[in-house]
């Protein structure tokens, strides 16, 4: 009953609803939908099915739909009703998939930021481009510019489009760097020989 209220809210956009699955299951966007077939007809041992696919992209923090797809009226034949069903699903899923995508994509590239690295104490260049590739390697990074290498306080920029928060926490983990301070646009590192 909890879950089945949970999804009614997440229906209605109700952004606490949204917030409590982001944080129960640690995630930025939360993906409903259903899809569906139905039986259309049988002419002489060839089945005629439909398909239904709806989904819809919520972002968890806000509760705000980011996609929306409905596709309805997607046909499948074949000589039973199970293989005409599955059929009409194959063919909704792709260009279900595909609008998913684009609009993720979309939703991505409008909340990619700039984010300053600043690395203090770097020994080398040879370290300062070690640092860039780890960096580049990073889960949501699409790119790392350099700043300019200083002995005292190297600059590499790059795009992200999650919370620093993510991105922060991974390269604190990381045992050549200690993690000085980061905010939403910024992050300070100190290099540990």
């Amino acid at each position: 009953l909890a879950a089945r209220d949970q999804l009614a809210a997440l229906l209605r956009g109700d952004e606490q609803a949204a917030r409590e699955i982001g944080l129960l299951f640690l995630s930025n966007l939360i993906v409903i939908g259903q899809a569906t077939t139905r039986i259309s007809q049988n002419t002489q041992g060839i089945v005629s099915a439909y398909a239904r696919v709806t989904a819809r992209v919520i972002e968890a923090e806000t509760g705000r739909v980011i996609a929306n797809v409905s596709l309805d009226q997607v046909r499948g034949f074949a000589r039973d009703e199970t293989s005409a069903g599955e059929r009409a699903l194959a063919g909704a899923g792709k260009p279900a998939a595909e609008q998913l995508l684009q609009s993720l994509d979309g939703y991505f590239k409008r909340k990619e930021r700039r984010i300053d690295v600043r690395l203090r104490r770097l020994p080398s260049l040879d370290e300062y481009r070690r640092a860039k590739a780890f960096l580049e390697k990073q889960r949501w990074v699409t790119g790392v510019a350099e700043g300019g290498y200083a002995a005292d306080e190297s600059l590499l920029t790059l795009l992200y489009p999650e919370k620093t928060l993510y991105l922060a926490a991974r390269i604190g983990r990381e045992p050549r760097f200690r993690l000085l301070e980061f905010d939403r646009s910024r992050i300070l590192l100190e290099y540990r020989p």
